[in-house]
């Protein structure tokens, strides 16, 4: 609902049809939903024709029964993407501009992969996925989504439990906005209805001391027929800025990362006004991929030269490993050949 007013704000002014503008299409991540992006709708809708969409089994508002079988038959992307497919096409969008967070950020590099004709260009707010390594706080995310807790608890508990959660993150001396957006976040991972956390879950593999994304999609960016670019909070923890950095040299093309200064891993809700100056210049500049980045996706085993790489629970050597892994593949872009490969 909330995605379609926003779309009939943006093409009537006082009563008056006007000329369409560019359509965006925000998808969340992981304990979001359509309200998550609601400040800086508003701000750009005096700009863009503004789209949303709820992914079905990250509220409980859009339960699935095939959750099961997205598990058991490792579907979820392709269910996903069909989902986004069905939408842009009953709402006749062209040339859309997607701006895809977190887990959202993943789908919409699988979605562009599958579908490049459906969209004008990807813009990633904090994207999930691309290396195997995330951000410091990464690994203790994946547990959470892993071992489903405290999502669990909360479902088995139902209002105590959401009551309890409170009580403790208000016990912590947080932030009051912290403490909402924590409590908000959690509630909505726990929607008697949802399944999302759990299709994150499997896409990450939680060790004794570390955490790995199970399939990176940084060849799929490298290789990519849809401009794009990346909006990071400068405090992201999870997938921090560097990541897009990385992106943009090894694509050989001024790729734009633009930062929100002092937002984390949701900067929209944190600082809507700067997201949305900052997505402003991530959509007039993004750009292709060079062709050297099309032909090491295609020539080099990115994701065996990878595997290493995880996230530890230990700040400072997740630290140590995400250099070492953007120097690694530094140097592979510089080299244009590993061994093995011609």
């Amino acid at each position: 609902m909330h995605a379609l007013l926003a779309k009939k704000k943006a093409s009537e002014v006082g009563g008056k049809q006007t000329t369409r503008r560019p359509a965006l299409l925000f998808i969340h991540g992981t304990g979001g939903r359509i309200l998550s992006f609601a400040d800086a709708m508003d701000i750009l809708t005096s700009e863009y024709d503004i789209y949303a969409v709820d992914l079905p089994g990250f509220s409980s508002r859009s339960p699935c029964a095939f959750a099961q079988t997205l598990r058991r038959t490792g579907t979820a992307a392709d269910f996903y993407c069909h989902c986004i497919k069905t939408f842009i096409e009953k709402h006749q969008l062209k040339e859309v501009i997607m701006v895809a967070h977190s887990f959202g950020g993943f789908l919409g590099m699988e979605f562009v992969h599958r579908y490049p004709e459906l969209a004008g260009k990807l813009i990633l707010v904090g994207p999930a996925g691309i290396f195997p390594t995330h951000g410091e706080k990464a690994a203790y995310w994946a547990v959470v989504f892993k071992l489903s807790l405290p999502q669990s608890v909360l479902r088995a508990m139902g209002w105590f439990g959401s009551f309890a959660l409170a009580c403790a993150l208000r016990a912590s001396r947080a932030e009051e906005a912290a403490i909402e957006s924590h409590l908000a976040n959690y509630q909505l991972l726990a929607a008697p209805g949802g399944f999302g956390d759990r299709i994150v879950a499997d896409h990450v593999r939680v060790g004794v001391l570390s955490a790995t994304w199970n399939k990176p999609v940084l060849p799929l960016l490298l290789a990519s027929k849809v401009p794009f670019g990346f909006v990071y909070g400068d405090g992201d923890g999870i997938t921090p800025w560097h990541v897009g950095d990385t992106v943009s040299k090894l694509c050989g093309a001024p790729i734009p990362v633009c930062l929100v200064n002092g937002s984390g891993h949701s900067p929209f809700s944190a600082s809507p006004a700067q997201f949305c100056t900052a997505l402003r210049e991530a959509i007039t500049h993004a750009c292709l991929p060079g062709p050297d980045a099309n032909k090491l996706a295609l020539q080099v085993p990115l994701s065996s030269l990878m595997a290493k790489y995880d996230s530890s629970y230990s700040p400072y050597v997740t630290s140590a490993r995400i250099k070492q892994l953007y120097a690694m593949l530094l140097e592979v872009s510089r080299l244009g050949q590993v061994q093995g490969v011609k």
